[in-house]
């Protein structure tokens, strides 16, 4: 798993890509040509002060290392207020199941 870095990479999966809500999460998948995959994080200031937030990117790192994530996607996760809160199995399966849809709407 790779990081999502840079302007441009974090604005083509947002424009492009397929967005699934789940929860206190909302994931965006959009195919790469790259065969690696490219995960990216989004948690703002509403989530809360700085250890909240890192907190909530802990976990949200966590869950996602824990899912068999497709290779060839960009995935984009961005945290709602309630993500530090929600309970980690309930986030893995929020964002399980959002992978499998967007991978299908994906195109891949």
């Amino acid at each position: 798993m790779l990081p999502l870095s840079g302007r441009q990479a974090f604005s083509k999966v947002l424009d492009s890509g397929v967005r699934r809500n789940r929860g206190p999460l909302t994931i965006i998948i959009n195919p790469n040509d790259l065969q690696a995959v490219r995960v990216g994080l989004v948690v703002g200031r509403r989530i809360g002060g700085a250890v909240a937030r890192n907190r909530a990117r802990r976990r949200i790192r966590h869950a996602l290392a824990a899912l068999e994530l497709a290779v060839g996607f960009d995935y984009v996760v961005i945290a709602r207020p309630g993500a530090v809160e929600v309970a980690f199995q309930e986030m893995v399966e929020g964002l399980r199941t959002a992978v499998a849809y967007g991978a299908q709407g994906a195109g891949r």
